[in-house]
């Protein structure tokens, strides 16, 4: 959890450099760049640092402006926040919003919804760490698609971790297993994403008491190095149905070894309410 030295006059650079979103049910994009990035150990922020000449927060805008065909999208800021929203500047359906002190991805989330009017919650939104800096428009047109096809209410990006697992500090993939802890086949449920666990977590786990969850009513058990050895992991790129978005986001909460609030707990949320991840 990050906080900064309060910027007096950011509230009003925010909003000078916000535009309007169009009047159409386009859908949104919301990146999230009000990480610090301390993996680089650079006092710079992480959005700032460049790619083949252009900053990384400008190379995702402009993916997903352009693999969406829409200019609607709230960038999230938070650490070096005016440099950050200066960087990216003010084009039309650009909107900012201010993380001032960071608690999770759920949390900068819902910061980004609640500046947004009621009415145009009823549309499709798409999360992007703003620090995905080789995102292309191609990869967000076709996640785009293979939502819109879908016909789920969320998809999360999933990507296969190649090296050795102990160096995967990615979120995992929980996924249904062959057998419930029962013995019982999973029947059409295997392979079905569970929920998302955070390496942290999963490191904070008892090796000698199994991890049990639930999905659709019955109870899967896994044990701690299972977790770990898991391939698939969340590249942090997510797609929802901004109904269900916004309905979902005040039901998540701090329950996890960051002391964050974490957007993967809304596969769980969205599966408990019968909802199709």
């Amino acid at each position: 959890m990050s906080k900064e030295t309060p910027d007096t006059g950011l509230a009003a650079v925010l909003a000078g450099l916000s535009s309007m979103f169009s009047k159409d049910k386009s859908p949104v994009a919301i990146v999230l760049a009000a990480g610090q990035g301390k993996r680089i150990k650079s006092r710079r922020s992480k959005m700032l640092h460049t790619i083949w000449g252009v900053p990384t927060v400008v190379r995702v805008a402009r993916a997903a402006a352009e693999g969406l065909q829409s200019p609607d999208q709230i960038i999230v800021v938070g650490i070096k926040a005016r440099e950050v929203a200066e960087t990216a500047g003010k084009l039309p359906g650009r909107k900012y919003a201010l993380q001032a002190e960071q608690k999770g991805t759920g949390h900068a989330v819902k910061i980004a919804l609640q500046s947004m009017a009621k009415e145009n919650l009823d549309r499709d939104f798409y999360i992007i760490p703003g620090d995905m800096g080789l995102l292309d428009t191609a990869t967000v047109r076709s996640f785009r698609e293979a939502f819109q096809e879908s016909r789920a209410e969320m998809m999360v990006m999933v990507g296969t971790y190649q090296g050795d697992p102990r160096d995967n500090y990615y979120g995992r993939i929980l996924q249904v297993p062959e057998h419930d802890i029962s013995g019982n086949p999973s029947g059409e449920d295997r392979g079905k994403i569970i929920q998302i666990l955070e390496h942290r977590d999963i490191l904070a786990i008892d090796p000698a008491i199994p991890y049990k969850t639930e999905f659709h009513g019955r109870t899967y058990s896994f044990q701690q190095q299972e977790l770990l050895d898991i391939r698939f992991y969340n590249s942090g790129f997510y797609a929802f149905s901004g109904k269900h978005l916004s309905e979902h986001i005040d039901k998540l909460g701090y329950e996890n070894v960051q002391g964050e609030m974490y957007l993967t707990d809304l596969i769980y949320l969205f599966n408990k309410s019968g909802l199709v991840v």
